[in-house]
Formats: C-alpha cells, sequence, structure tokens
C-alpha cells in the first residue's frame, strides 16, 4: 500500500499533511487504508478461504478454500484462474519460488500441479488420506508432501512419484526441504521428526519428545533443526539426529519455537500463556509474562532486537530481546490468530477472529483497522515490499 503517496494525494496538491484538517494524521491513514482494501475485494470463493498467498515478485495471488477450489488473481485483484479438479477442500496453495508453478493439497488425498495461467499439469496420485501440505524445494525441481496417511512423498515437477518416506506411526503434519534442497524434514502426530535424504533415505529419528511434534524447522544455515511439542518442551538436534538441547519451563504444549536470524537465540510460544527466550544451550534467559490465554506465535524483528507475541486474549505485545514489555498492542475484540513484522520490521499486522487486521507501527501504535471482512480473519501478510496486505476470511473472501 503506497500509504504515504495516497494520504498526500488525498490533502492534494501544494498543501502540506500537517495542516490536512482532521484531529490525527493516523485518521487519514486509517481512511486510505481502509479505501484501498475495499476496492481490492477479491470474490468468487463459496466456502471459507483458508489461506492467500502472495507470488514472490507480487504481481499475482493465490488462494485457497474450502470450496475444494484455488484462484489466481492479479495484485488488483482481478479474478485470472480458478483451479478445479480437487474433490475435496484444498488444505494448501503455494507457488514455486519463480512463480512459474502452482502446487496444492486436499483433502482428497491429492495434490496437483498447475501453471501460473491455472491450466493442470499434473495429480500426485498414491496418498491414502488427506494431503495436508505440498511444497517446492528451492530450486521448483522437487515437491514434498505430508499426509495423514502416515507418509511424505517425493515427486519431481512433473508430478512422477520418486519416493515414498515410510516410518512415521501417525499423521505427518508438516515436511519441508532445507534450503539447499538436500535434505528433508518431517514434523509427525507420533512424537517424532525425522531427516530424510532427497532421495527419500531416512538418515534420523528425532526421539525424545513425549507428545506430538508440532514444527519442526531448519536454523537459517541449515546445520541445526529445532522441534516443538506438545509435551511442553523445544529441542535442539544436530543433522545427524543428536540431541543438543532441551528447553524445559513451560507448563503446557509448545505451539512454536523460532531461530533468531543468526541462530543464537530461539523463542518459544506456548498454551500456557507465556513465551520464552533462550540461548542455543537450552538456558532460559527471559519469560515473557502477560498474556493471559495461549500465545498462537512468537516471533523476532527482522534485525533481532524485538519480539512479538500475538495471543488468544486479544492482544500482541512487543518485547525487546531481554524479555521487557515494550507495548501492549490492544483494539481487537476477539482471539488473534497472527502478528507479523514488515519485512523492514517498522510496522506491525495482527489479524484476529473479530473479522478485522490491524496495522500497527513498531512503537505498538495502531494506524489502521481493516474492517470489511464479515467472519473471521484466518491469515494476513504483507507483501515483500511491504506496500500491500493481504487477508483471508471464512466469510469466502481475501482482500488487498
Amino acid at each position: 500500500m503506497e500509504a504515504g503517496q495516497g494520504l498526500q494525494q488525498l490533502v492534494g496538491k501544494g498543501r502540506s499533511v500537517e495542516n490536512y484538517p482532521v484531529s490525527s494524521p493516523f485518521k487519514a491513514l486509517k481512511e486510505i487504508l481502509y479505501d484501498i482494501k475495499e476496492r481490492n475485494r477479491l470474490k468468487g470463493h463459496t466456502s471459507a478461504v483458508v489461506s492467500a498467498r502472495f507470488s514472490s515478485d507480487g504481481k499475482r495471488i493465490l488462494t485457497a478454500s474450502r470450496d475444494n477450489t484455488a484462484q489466481i488473481w492479479d495484485s488488483e485483484g482481478n479474478q485470472l484462474a480458478v483451479l478445479k479438479g480437487h474433490t475435496e477442500r484444498v488444505n494448501s496453495a503455494r507457488f514455486s519460488s519463480d512463480g512459474k508453478l502452482i502446487i496444492t493439497a486436499s483433502q482428497d488425498n491429492t495434490a496437483r500441479i498447475w501453471d501460473s495461467s491455472g491450466n493442470q499439469l499434473a495429480v500426485l496420485k498414491g496418498h491414502t488420506d488427506s494431503a495436508n501440505s505440498a511444497i517446492f524445494s528451492s530450486g521448483g525441481k522437487l515437491i514434498i508432501t505430508a499426509s495423514q496417511d502416515k507418509t511424505a512423498r517425493i515427486w519431481d515437477s512433473s508430478g512422477n512419484q520418486l519416493a515414498v518416506l515410510k516410518g512415521h506411526t501417525d499423521s505427518v503434519n508438516r515436511a519441508r526441504f532445507s534450503s539447499d534442497g538436500k535434505l528433508i524434514l518431517t514434523a509427525s502426530q507420533d512424537k517424532t521428526a525425522r531427516i530424510w535424504d532427497s532421495s527419500g533415505n531416512q538418515l534420523a529419528v528425532l526421539k525424545g519428545h513425549t507428545e506430538r511434534v508440532v514444527s519442526a524447522r531448519f536454523s537459517t544455515d541449515g546445520k541445526r533443526i529445532l522441534t516443538a511439542s506438545y509435551d511442553g518442551t523445544a529441542r535442539v538436534w544436530d543433522i545427524s539426529g543428536r540431541e543438543l538441547a532441551v528447553f524445559k519451563g513451560h507448563t503446557s504444549g509448545v505451539i512454536s519455537a523460532i531461530f533468531s536470524a543468526n541462530g543464537k537465540r530461539i523463542i518459544t510460544a506456548s498454551d500456557d500463556g507465556s513465551s520464552r527466550i533462550w540461548n542455543i544451550s537450552g538456558e532460559e534467559l527471559a519469560i515473557l509474562k502477560g498474556h493471559t490465554e495461549r500465545i498462537i506465535s512468537a516471533t523476532f524483528s527482522p534485525d533481532g532486537k524485538r519480539i512479538l507475541t500475538a495471543s488468544w486474549n486479544k492482544t500482541a505485545r512487543i518485547w525487546d530481546n531481554s524479555g521487557k514489555e515494550l507495548a501492549v498492542l490492544k483494539g481487537h475484540t476477539e482471539r488473534l490468530v497472527s502478528a507479523i513484522f514488515s519485512t523492514d520490521g517498522k510496522r506491525i499486522l495482527t489479524a484476529s477472529w473479530d473479522n478485522t487486521a490491524s496495522v500497527w507501527d513498531n512503537s505498538g501504535k495502531e494506524l489502521a483497522v481493516l474492517k470489511g471482512h464479515t467472519e473471521r480473519v484466518v491469515s494476513a501478510r504483507f507483501s515483500s515490499d511491504g506496500k500491500r496486505i493481504l487477508t483471508a476470511s471464512w466469510d469466502n473472501t481475501a482482500r488487498v
């Protein structure tokens, strides 16, 4: 969103923004953001939109819905294509890194590859239960799918199955490639994560958690792995599968665990209403107290100096990296589902079940409330350049 340019256009040429007759420049900014959002409503789905993403160049948008379709839109909100073929809800939809291909995963046990015009290129058949997720490797040559049938599968970009990753004894929640595409990491309801090579050979079983593993991710340098579990712990492992540290202290399930950009710190978010900062050795550095319900997400700012948490208690909070609370982001009237920084760290975007998203500056001042959705907002994202915002809602629409 070109907020600054829009504000000047609203004021008029030759007139100072400071002299614009409103009680606050933030009010004018709210009007602009709201107006832009209303002009770019993505209508077409007939059931809840579960996700919405920009392409890497920001020129297109991809939505996934419970109406069994994904849809492609231009950045102005014009529908370009409806991806029809799935016979059950679409769980995820993603662009390849170059934006030329799309992969969808569905409750109908299949994933499907499409070109950027919406033509179906291949149906990835093999799973015997819901395909939970599907993503491309960074180079776009491989695809990994994760399923409730207890397997993950590797495919080439033409849709040929290359390997079945067998070993998990319960649903595979997520599967992801390392940044170089040489390794695959899976997380499962069976209380383990597993490391595989790109040919599908199992390299290590990460055992230690006593409840389901809800997330598993590589560090930026690819040398370590971080898992989070409903057993109230997070754990760090090397890529050979050796456990390096256990992060104990939470009194309920750990919902997420994230490395800082430099890999030296970790932030965890828990059902117990707290977040905690740790060093890589497992030493607790700070407890972030203030939320009174589940913390759904916790993340570092791009420069690593601040932390942002989002909670079911209707607030988000900003903290410094020593754990000191800097601001409470109040305004939402229902639970938050996410809170993220813009890529430059100057703004914050929150999404809530109160049917709105809100934009805040990095000091916690609310700049705009994005109203218009008539059901809960389930995701909100900045474009890569930070100029636009994309929201997805259970009201069957996305908005940009």
